[in-house]
Order: structure tokens, then C-alpha cells, then sequence
């Protein structure tokens, strides 16, 4: 696939607009995209994913060169995880705009707001309330692409943190790290707008 240096200058003839740059870096990313879009969806219950696969596959390459995108390719330090990572997210973003992802069924789950809120009666009502939904929602949708990625495989797909590192390509200990990290910027939202104390 290609090393570093080389990686970099097929990135930096895309950007520049060199003849031929752009094909080579379709042919030669093609079958990492791809076979990331099929582990994404390995154990996703989604009908059609074939077509989902070449939805996915044509709005990643779309995506990609657009100049600032191009950018981050080359400012990356693992090229091939930094595209596992965006392609994993465009995945959920697809089975979100489709309606074919379940929702996160409650914050309590993702942020164990019940221990942090208190278990009263009040309890039940602040976390099936409208605003709290929408101030999560935002909150998640602020999160880097690697952080909304392990959030989503953890708390809407129930994949252990091994899992997560496997199908992300990275240790274990840094998932379990980067979910830490991304809970308490979860509930750090909740808490600017009262909703914890």
C-alpha cells in the first residue's frame, strides 16, 4: 500500500491536481475502504448491504477530495486507521439517515446519568425528557470522528472495548481510554445546561 513518504506525495498530488494522482489513490485505497465498510457491517442486522456498501463507497471517495479532507488524509499520522475511522463513521451516518440504526434507547446507558442524578422519582423524567435527548444528541455529535465511532459501537451496538480496538484497529486500552474521555465530555454537556448537578 505503499509507505509514508510515498502515501504523502500521492496525497499532495491529489491536492496539487497532478494527472493521474487521484486514480492511483482510488485503485490503491479501494480495497481497504471496502473491506472496512464490510467489517463495519459485519454483525449489523441491514437489509440490502450490498447497496449500502456502494453507497458508502462512492460517498467516501466523494468526501475525500474535497480539499480539506485531503488535508487531514496527509497531516495523518496512520493513514490506513485514519481511513478505517472515516469510513466506520460514514457507515453510521448512513444507517442513521436510512432509519436503519436503533437509536440510543436512553442516555442512562451511555452516561449512567441514574448514579450521577440520583434514582428519585423525578429520575425517570429528566432522562425521557426531550431536552436531555437533544442536549446528548449534540454532545455526541461534537465528539472527534474516533471518539463518535467507539461511542457507537460500545452503546448502540454493544461491542466490548477488544472488539472495538479489532474493528478499529487499535489497542484496547486506548478505546477504553478514549470512552472514559468521551462520557465525561457527554455528561460535562448535561451539566452546562443543569440537567446534572
Amino acid at each position: 500500500m505503499g509507505g509514508g513518504a510515498e502515501n504523502a506525495e500521492l496525497i499532495q498530488g491529489c491536492l496539487e491536481g497532478r494527472k493521474g494522482s487521484w486514480d492511483i489513490f482510488v485503485e490503491r485505497y479501494s480495497r481497504l475502504v471496502y473491506w472496512s465498510i464490510w467489517k463495519t457491517l459485519e454483525h449489523q442486522n441491514v437489509p440490502d448491504k450490498e447497496e449500502l456498501c456502494r453507497e458508502v463507497f462512492q460517498d467516501f471517495f466523494e468526501r475525500v477530495l474535497e480539499r480539506a479532507r485531503l488535508e487531514r488524509l496527509l497531516a495523518a499520522g496512520n493513514l490506513r486507521n485514519y481511513i478505517q475511522s472515516i469510513v466506520c463513521h460514514l457507515v453510521f451516518d448512513r444507517l442513521r439517515q436510512t432509519s436503519r440504526r436503533a437509536r440510543f434507547e436512553s442516555p442512562l446507558e451511555v452516561l449512567d446519568l441514574e448514579a450521577c442524578a440520583g434514582s428519585g422519582p423525578d429520575a425517570g423524567e429528566v432522562l425521557a425528557s426531550r431536552e436531555v435527548e437533544g442536549v446528548l444528541r449534540s454532545a455526541v455529535e461534537a465528539l472527534s470522528t474516533k471518539e463518535k465511532a467507539c461511542v457507537e459501537l460500545c452503546y448502540v451496538d454493544g461491542r466490548t472495548h477488544r472488539e472495538i480496538g479489532l474493528l478499529l484497529n487499535m489497542p484496547q486500552d486506548t478505546v477504553s481510554t478514549i470512552l472514559r474521555r468521551a462520557k465525561e465530555r457527554l455528561r460535562e454537556a448535561l451539566k452546562e445546561k443543569g440537567i446534572l448537578e
